[in-house]
C-alpha cells in the first residue's frame, strides 16, 4: 500500500481514504472528497477557525509530492544512475519528488482544460443534469470525462474531482513547500485580517457575520517562491510561473462561541487579486 508519512509540511493537513485498486488488487490511498476535507486552526486569542472547502477546491488547487514512497525511491535511483552515479542522494530524491509533482499538476491542468467534454465526444450542455446525451443519434447514458473514466476503472472513490467549467490555466498551492506551522499561521492571519481588523480589541464582536465573503491573502514569503504555481494546460512545467502567494475567496458559513467556520471556494487569478 502507498504509505502516507508525516512530512512536517502543510501536506499533512490533507486527509486520505483507502480503496482497492482495480488493476492491481492492492490497497491504495486517495484524497477524501473536497466536501470532507476540514482543517482546524487557532489564533493568538484562542479563537478556533474551521476551514472547509467547496467546488472541488482541494483537489483542483492543492498539490503535493507523491505519497507513493516506493515509486519515488525507484525514480531517485534512476536519477542517480543518470547522473553517472555522482549526484548525492538528497538531490536525487528531490528531483524525483519534483518530477512526480509536476506530472500530477500537468495532468490536473490538462484535464481541467477538457473538463466539459464527455467520452462520447459531446459537451456537458448536451447532458442535462449530467445524465444521458441529447445529441441526435448518441446513446451515451451519462456524462463522463476521460479523466473520470480512468478513475472509475482504477476503482477510486471519487469519480471526477475536477468536474466543472473548462479552464486553460490552473493555480496550485504546493503544500510540501511550506512547513505545517507556517502554513497554518498564514491561514489564520488571513482570516484575522477580516475578523479582527486593525483597531479590534478583545471583547469586541467579530467583524464578519455568517454569509459574509472575503478575499484572503496567503503570502508564504519570498523565501518560498514556488509555493504557488501557475500551470498552463498543454505546456511543459519548465515554462510555468512560480510565485510566493495568492488570493483565496472564502465565505463565513457558521459561527459559535470561540469557533468560526469558513469555506474556501475560489482561487483568485485576475488583478487585483492575481498570484504574486
Amino acid at each position: 500500500m502507498s504509505e502516507h508519512l508525516d512530512t512536517w509540511t502543510a501536506a499533512d493537513l490533507l486527509s486520505y481514504e483507502k480503496y482497492i485498486e482495480s488493476t492491481s488488487g492492492l490497497e491504495r490511498l486517495s484524497r477524501v472528497a473536497t466536501a470532507n476535507e476540514e482543517w482546524v486552526v487557532s489564533d493568538w486569542d484562542g479563537e478556533r477557525y474551521t476551514i472547509r472547502f467547496d467546488k472541488n477546491f482541494s483537489k483542483k488547487h492543492l498539490a503535493t509530492f507523491s505519497k507513493d514512497r516506493e515509486r519515488t525511491e525507484k525514480e531517485a535511483y534512476f536519477e542517480w544512475l543518470n547522473s553517472g552515479k555522482t549526484r548525492d542522494a538528497g538531490e536525487n530524491w528531490q528531483r524525483a519528488e519534483h518530477k512526480f509533482m509536476d506530472e500530477k499538476m500537468k495532468t490536473t491542468a490538462d484535464n481541467r482544460n477538457v473538463a466539459n467534454a464527455c467520452t462520447c465526444g459531446h459537451l456537458f450542455n448536451r447532458h442535462p443534469g449530467g445524465g444521458a446525451c441529447n445529441q441526435a443519434g448518441c446513446v451515451c447514458a451519462k456524462f463522463t470525462t476521460v479523466f473520470a473514466a480512468s478513475r472509475i476503472a482504477a476503482g477510486k472513490p471519487v469519480e471526477d474531482p475536477l468536474a466543472g467549467m473548462k479552464t486553460p490555466k490552473t493555480t496550485f498551492i504546493v503544500l510540501n513547500w511550506v512547513p505545517k506551522a507556517d502554513f497554518e499561521s498564514v491561514v489564520v492571519q488571513s482570516i484575522q485580517a477580516h475578523e479582527k481588523p486593525s483597531g479590534w480589541k478583545r471583547g469586541d464582536p467579530l467583524a464578519k457575520a455568517v454569509n459574509d465573503e472575503a478575499v484572503l491573502k496567503w503570502d508564504f514569503g519570498a523565501a518560498r517562491i514556488g509555493a504557488v504555481v501557475q500551470a498552463q494546460a498543454g505546456t511543459d512545467p519548465s515554462s510555468w510561473v512560480r510565485k510566493q502567494g495568492c488570493y483565496i475567496k472564502a465565505k463565513k458559513i457558521a459561527t459559535d462561541w470561540g469557533r468560526q467556520t469558513w469555506q474556501i471556494f475560489h482561487m483568485e487569478s485576475s488583478p487585483p487579486h492575481a498570484a504574486f
